[in-house]
């Protein structure tokens, strides 16, 4: 690194000091309410016929809106997972 510029030197990224840098993933909180519930389903700790809280608590509950709650409801009912229902149910 050039200690008047604050840049890295060309060579210094070129010898491949940064070649097991990996890119970071940022992971929609959609795709992330859907991983727990689906940990959910897998433990046993939600079963066939058990009833979803209400969106407004699951809202709360995962600390997002509910715009992205009925997009994981719109999902998890096109995945199989959830039987379109007033209430949502697990299937």
């Amino acid at each position: 690194m050039d200690s008047q510029s604050g840049k890295l030197d060309f060579h210094m990224e070129k010898s491949g000091v940064f070649k097991n840098i990996e890119a970071i993933v940022i992971e929609n909180p959609v795709d992330k309410i859907i991983r727990q519930i689906k940990l959910l389903i897998s433990s046993g700790q939600l079963k066939p016929g058990d009833r979803l809280p209400a969106e407004r608590i699951l809202a709360e509950r995962f600390g997002v809106g509910r715009g992205y709650i009925r997009e994981v409801i719109l999902k998890l009912e096109f995945y199989s997972l959830l039987k379109p229902h007033h209430k949502a149910e697990l299937m």
